[in-house]
């Protein structure tokens, strides 16, 4: 086997195994943008312990949420905080943490973003988001 027929095939699988497209015109490899991931949908946990009435007057469809893991906290070593630009409204209900929490661990980037909220109702689901992985 020729060593230049070897060297476009090790290319080609790696675009097919890692998502890469190569640039033919300057010979260079680029990383392709992936869409990100959807996986679930859920309310905040504890939002009326927190900062959320302090922005909610911001939310809106589509607003992007924070995500971060709190491996040292008392109760749950699975929590996830949900963050509004720096303001903390609460956490990812317990029973949707351990595999979000597993993939964070992991060093995949998860975000939401709100697809409802109903200021009106007092309950733990006035906020509906959408949790995604980068």
């Amino acid at each position: 086997m020729k060593q230049t027929s070897l060297k476009k095939r090790l290319i080609e699988a790696s675009n097919i195994l890692f998502g890469f497209k190569e640039n033919a015109r300057k010979n260079k490899i680029v990383v392709k943008e992936i869409d990100p991931v959807y996986l679930l949908t859920t309310y905040i946990a504890g939002f009326q312990f927190y900062n959320g009435k302090l922005v909610e007057k911001f939310f809106t469809k589509g607003a992007k949420l924070s995500l971060n893991i709190q491996e040292d906290n008392f109760y749950d070593e699975n929590a996830i905080e949900v963050l509004f630009s720096g303001f903390k409204l609460g956490y990812i209900p317990r029973n949707n943490n351990p595999i979000l929490a597993n993939l964070s661990r992991y060093g995949k980037q998860l975000y939401a973003e709100i697809t409802d909220f109903y200021p009106e109702i007092k309950s733990p689901e006035r906020i509906v988001c959408k949790v995604y992985m980068k």
